[in-house]
């Protein structure tokens, strides 16, 4: 490890305590610091490779998507994996692109102010399926 232990307090329900406790005996650590430093651990691992799909669509000229098509795609796959995307006409001069995106949760904010891909709209993300542009 190496690094300097800091010391702070934690305040739990009996409950909660007593959960813990038996966490510890169950998992052999040596008390309840090493147990909360993995539960801690764990929880932010987990955090930080937490994904989220993305419905999301931009829409273009018909010029401007044969000049930007293929840097659309590369900026998009920059921010996450694109697992579908589709192209429609919604008029004769106009283009709509709509894309799955799987993508790391923390980066979603960075794809939406993303001046290339400007004006990409964020549909939904995730199972909650809720609006997140305003």
């Amino acid at each position: 490890m190496g690094d300097i232990l800091k010391r702070f307090g934690v305040s739990m329900e009996p409950t909660l305590l007593k959960q813990l406790d038996d966490f510890v005996l169950q998992k052999g650590f040596q008390n309840r610091s090493h147990a909360i430093r993995s539960i801690v651990r764990e929880t932010l691992i987990n955090h930080l490779n937490e994904k989220d799909v993305v419905y999301a669509s931009i829409q273009l000229s018909k010029e401007a998507l044969d000049s930007r098509f293929g840097q659309i795609i590369q900026r998009c796959e920059h921010w996450g994996s694109i697992k579908a995307f589709t192209t429609v006409f919604t008029d004769y001069q106009t283009i709509s692109m709509h894309f799955i995106l799987e993508m790391a949760t923390e980066r979603i904010g960075g794809l939406q102010n993303d001046p290339f891909l400007h004006p990409i709209i964020i549909h939904s993300k995730g199972r909650e399926k809720r609006e997140i542009n305003e």
